[in-house]
């Protein structure tokens, strides 16, 4: 089986200093962000569509919540979760390994019913898929089986610009163009608090990282295209102590050293410049409660 990883940090999760393992692309956990991203959201429903579909509305005492896709066939399944939860979802700017839910504060409005009733759905396409296709046959499935309709509204917030450190070619001691990304087992970003492992990154899943840990929006503007490994080692944030330790001391085996923002400039070449972020959020318009089958 080959294994994809991507440790995302969430209010709604507590993780250890082990990593935290996504399965893809054969079957990925998303986990949400909290402070989002500011990249662009496509509300395009132009493109594949799932073959099969069955959706079932849950009991309110069900407490059995999954969701994992598999690109690999095309299935996508989601257990007991709300219309938001799955809107955050189709909607995901990032798709790499596969959607990542975008911050609920992303998403408002529609009737009240979406942030309340859950459903289980299970699709299947006729082929393998990519991320960014599994999120247009998300968007598609529920503009024809939930009449959804949303609009993009783009508001002004504080956040970071990721960049270099210097124009040249060198990059940091702890950061290196990755090899062998099309074979290898394992992709994306690992580790625990004040801990990250990136193996074949892209920048903006990194930056997606980062927004999490200094909990504001961070846009990767580093011009770097390559996929990248790498290491990168820091004091926890004031963001992950919240998250992770709820808030108390870490434990003297949490990882402890410079913040975040030195870490990143001593290790990496790249640092967080404060920026006025241009980020884009959706609004529900109109929503139904499909037909089960």
């Amino acid at each position: 089986m080959r294994n994809v990883y991507s440790l995302l940090l969430s209010a709604r999760l507590i993780l250890v200093a082990a990593a935290l393992v996504f399965m893809a692309p054969i079957v990925v956990h998303a986990v949400r962000p909290r402070a989002g991203v500011p990249q662009s959201l496509s509300t395009s429903v132009d493109g594949p569509s799932f073959e099969i579909i069955s959706i079932r509305r849950n009991a309110p005492d069900d407490r059995n919540r999954f969701n994992d896709s598999t690109l690999a066939s095309g299935h996508f399944r989601a257990g007991n979760q709300t219309l938001k939860w799955l809107i955050s979802t189709a909607y995901a700017p990032i798709t790499f390994p596969a959607p990542i839910p975008l911050d609920d504060d992303r998403v408002s409005g529609g009737p009240e019913w979406i942030n309340k009733d859950r459903f289980t759905i299970e699709a299947k396409a006729d082929r393998a898929v990519t991320g960014t296709e599994m999120a247009v046959m998300l968007r598609r499935l529920l503009a024809e089986r939930f009449k959804l309709k949303v609009r993009v509204e783009s508001r002004q917030v504080n956040g970071y610009e990721l960049v270099r450190t210097n124009s040249g070619s060198r990059l940091g001691p702890n950061l290196r163009i990755a090899e062998g990304c099309e074979s290898a087992g394992r992709q994306g970003i690992g580790g625990g608090p004040g801990r990250l492992a990136l193996r074949c990154t892209p920048m903006p899943l990194l930056a997606e990282m980062l927004s999490e840990m200094v909990d504001r929006p961070v846009i990767d503007h580093t011009g770097l295209i390559e996929k990248y490994d790498g290491t990168l080692e820091s004091a926890p944030t004031d963001a992950e102590i919240l998250t992770i330790f709820r808030g108390e001391r870490p434990p003297d085996g949490a990882a402890t050293g410079p913040s975040i923002f030195t870490a990143l400039q001593e290790q990496m070449g790249l640092k967080l410049a404060p920026f006025l972020n241009s980020v884009e959020y959706l609004l529900v318009e109109q929503a139904e409660r499909p037909s089960e089958n």
